[in-house]
């Protein structure tokens, strides 16, 4: 390294003791910015502090109701999974998902099977006089509710018609959301899986819904079945999950349709075509 005569005499090196530009105003700008930052993280209104509170709420581990008997009932704390996927029905009751009603709340599939917040969900009657324990049967109507812990009041598992302005944001299918509210679009059915599905369906109507078994959850008002697919995948604070729609997944073949109905076992209303397993799911409760 070479050296000017004056550093090699120990002369005093160059430095400036004039400030230039808006020195002042940035030196006040930092300060401020720090005074924001610790006054917000004081408060717990950081969005890291936010979202690590977040976590634990709907994260945290829940008990699952024990059903007697290998059959779902009323009043019940249950996981919804979804065997095809393996994933499970979760909620987000703070991320609105609609335009068109911003009171709806996300739905999706987690991939994480654990009995948690906000993945569990209590069963409530719909027809009056049905007492908590009652077994759920198929046909029957219910409400999907989520877990008391997350919120003040419970919301609802529903879903809508799909139109141009109300729509599955992944999909473009029907969509599926949580209401604060029991609405007729919240109501659901249970019905069974069989290789000749219209004809089993109309004569397994109040037989009680079996455990670990997978069945189809339909949509009372709109026929609709409610449907993940590992091809839909969305984003969420939880990480990456499945959209869950309603959609019924037809296969294209149908059933000895003409032989049924001449025999008198089926008619054209009945269900010949039959779904595919992203519409199959299966209800889950603790142990005895």
């Amino acid at each position: 390294m070479q050296f000017t005569a004056a550093q090699l005499s120990g002369g005093s090196r160059y430095g400036p003791k004039t400030r230039v530009g808006n020195w002042l105003e940035d030196m006040e700008l930092e300060e401020e910015k720090r005074a924001q930052f610790s006054a917000s993280q004081a408060e717990g209104k950081l969005v890291m502090s936010q979202m690590s509170e977040k976590a634990s709420l709907y994260t945290r581990p829940v008990a699952l109701s024990p059903c007697e008997g290998g059959r779902v009932r009323f009043g019940s704390v249950v996981m919804v999974s979804h065997r095809s996927t393996a994933t499970t029905l979760a909620v987000d009751l703070t991320e609105s998902i609609l335009e068109s009603d911003v009171e709806s709340r996300l739905v999706t599939a987690s991939p994480r099977c654990e009995a948690v917040a906000r993945s569990a969900f209590t069963i409530v009657p719909v027809e009056e006089g049905v007492e908590a324990g009652a077994e759920l049967h198929f046909g029957e109507p219910f409400y999907l509710a989520s877990h008391a812990s997350l919120s003040e009041r419970p919301y609802y598992l529903t879903s809508a018609l799909k139109s141009c302005f109300n729509a599955s944001r992944v999909a473009n299918q029907q969509p599926v959301s949580m209401a604060a509210h029991k609405r007729p679009n919240a109501v659901w059915t249970c019905e069974k899986i069989a290789d000749n599905a219209g004809v089993v369906r109309r004569l397994s109507k109040r037989e009680a819904v079996p455990l670990g078994e997978p069945v189809v959850v339909q949509h009372k008002n709109t026929k609709q079945a409610l449907a993940a697919d590992s091809k839909y995948a969305d984003l969420t604070d939880f990480g990456r999950e499945l959209e869950v729609t309603c959609h019924n997944h037809f296969g294209k073949e149908k059933l000895e349709a003409l032989c049924s109905e001449m025999a008198g076992r089926a008619t054209a209303a009945t269900t010949a075509r039959l779904e595919k397993p992203p519409n199959f799911w299966c209800f889950q409760a603790g142990s005895p």
